[in-house]
């Protein structure tokens, strides 16, 4: 195996401008020669440049490849910088710091058994002479002042500048109290002025950070004032045109004198829109465990209560809703000039529903533009179940009526009744039940039509835990009413303050009224 040598020429080209600024890349010469100082013409051999710190020996701070061909003179020109970079990167090269050290390494055949020829060191920074040149131009003392002249932008820790000063902190903690600070400003002990300022082109303030702790955003007569006095922040406006009031202690308050609120949308069309994927309105009481959010993944609106109520609402003109939970009522609502609750499309229950009356309401089907057919519930003391259909007898006046399969687990089968209707002339009819009670046989007149109903008590598990007695006593532990009020006091000659929710209709009133005046 043939060893070879590789003798080089080291070239640094640099510009000098007026900006002192860290090369990009410089040239590198090299001769490669085999052990017996023949030159290597016109064969591709592999390249590794390492840059050590320090000492000839010391870190790797950048470290690069090549695959490069020789001349006929056994030459190979690079640029230090322009290769492929396996270590680091050569802007990040602190030239300031340390002395550095080049380090050359050969593979002759191209892969990646490299062979060191040796370091040497860099007898100067590669930019350092051009600093030392243009440090003057942009640089100048005037009295105990000192001033740039640079028409472009200044960067501490980058290299690229976004604006006219950049300050950027390494590993991305810039802020953090424990680690590299971005930008520091520190009050004089005796300084009665402004701390920091942002002015316009008039030198009017558009930001203000003041001696007494205070900081504005705006002018003297608009915008935001904030104040750190140790018991949190506070906020005010300065002058007319209030957009966000917040101020800590035992009140906080968010006030909104004109315009909208957006959270999630930047065009807000109420007071408050909030716009989001999933929840976008969570409240907690962490000490009892209730909560209450808005638009869940299912849900528009869920209230949840150990004890109390889940959701609380009023209105004075339109829906007014009223909510308990485990240990009161599922649903109470109350308007007191509209609906208590106005809901378009499915509600579903799982508990018991009570009511005073109900009815359905539809559009009149014979002149729906203009009227409204309004029928009434049915009302029992039992948890009634209703069954009808027509049959018709066969020659031996008889036939059998089969019921649905679930009809014995859901009701009081032996308590069922059938009510029969014969058809067109009267004629005497009967039925009785199977021994299974899901099917009952009707006695008549030979092929003749009778119409069947049939009543049903409830027997079902779910009834049993939901059901209610027929009559029972008012008290504390009743959920629906307490003794001594009433659930409809005027209908009975009772004045309204005999209702059952009385008093807490009244705080809601007076809530509301003292918001209105606030």
């Amino acid at each position: 195996m043939k060893k070879f040598t590789l003798t080089f020429a080291l070239t640094i080209i640099i510009a000098l401008t007026t900006f002192a600024q860290p090369p990009q890349a410089f040239k590198y010469q090299a001769v490669v020669r085999d052990n017996a100082g023949e030159i290597l013409q016109n064969q591709t051999v592999g390249i590794r440049i390492n840059i050590h710190d320090a000492t000839a020996g010391g870190t790797i701070v950048y470290q690069e490849t090549f695959s490069e061909t020789t001349n006929d003179f056994g030459l190979v020109n690079l640029e230090i910088g322009n290769g492929t970079p396996t270590i680091g990167t050569f802007t990040g090269i602190d030239w300031s710091s340390n002395s550095k050290f080049i380090e050359t390494e050969i593979d002759p055949s191209n892969g990646t058994a490299y062979v060191s020829m040796g370091s040497s060191e860099f007898q100067f920074v590669p930019y350092a002479k051009v600093a030392d040149v243009s440090r003057d131009a942009v640089w100048h003392k005037s009295g105990n002042n000192i001033y740039s002249t640079n028409s472009g932008n200044i960067g501490v820790g980058t290299s690229s500048p976004l604006g006219k000063l950049s300050i950027n902190s390494p590993g991305g903690y810039i802020g953090n109290p424990s680690s590299t600070k971005g930008l520091v400003l520190k009050d004089g002990f005796l300084n009665n002025g402004n701390e920091f300022e942002i002015v316009d082109y008039s030198d009017n303030p558009y930001f203000r950070v003041l001696d007494n702790g205070y900081t504005i955003v705006g002018t003297d007569s608009k915008g935001i004032q904030m104040r750190t006095d140790g018991s949190g922040v506070d906020l005010e406006s300065l002058g007319t045109d209030l957009a966000f009031n917040y101020q800590t202690g035992n009140n906080t308050l968010l006030n909104v004198t004109s315009g909208n609120v957006g959270i999630g949308t930047n065009n807000p069309s109420n007071k408050l829109d909030v716009y989001g994927t999933n929840i976008v309105l969570y409240a907690e009481n962490t000490l009892n465990g209730n909560y209450a959010y808005l638009a869940g993944t299912q849900q528009g609106i869920n209230g949840n209560s150990a004890n109390g109520a889940g959701v609380i609402g009023y209105s004075e003109n339109y829906i007014g809703v009223f909510a308990n939970s485990t240990n009161g009522k599922g649903l109470y609502a109350q308007s007191f000039t509209g609906l208590a609750g106005d809901f378009h499309g499915n509600v579903n229950i799982t508990g018991s529903l009570s009511k005073g009356s109900g009815s359905f309401v539809i559009d009149h089907p014979l002149d729906p533009e203009n009227k409204l057919l309004c029928h009434n519930f049915v009302e029992s003391p039992e948890n009634l179940l209703i069954y009808r259909g027509k049959a018709r007898l066969n020659s031996n006046g008889e036939t059998i009526v089969k019921m649905p399969d679930y009809f014995e687990a859901l009701t009081k089968e032996n308590e069922a009744t059938v009510v029969l209707t014969s058809i067109g002339k009267p004629f005497l009819s009967g039925y009785e039940w199977e021994n299974d009670f899901n099917s009952f046989k009707i006695y008549g007149e030979p092929r003749r039509d009778v119409s069947w109903v049939v009543y049903a008590d409830r027997d079902d598990p779910v009834i049993h835990e939901l059901g209610r007695p027929v009559e029972e006593e008012k008290g504390t532990d009743n959920p629906y009413c307490e003794k001594g009020k009433l659930l409809y006091p005027e209908a009975y000659g009772y004045p309204e303050s005999m209702g059952r929710d009385y008093n807490e209709m009244v705080k809601m009133k007076e809530q509301i009224n003292a918001s209105k005046n606030d």
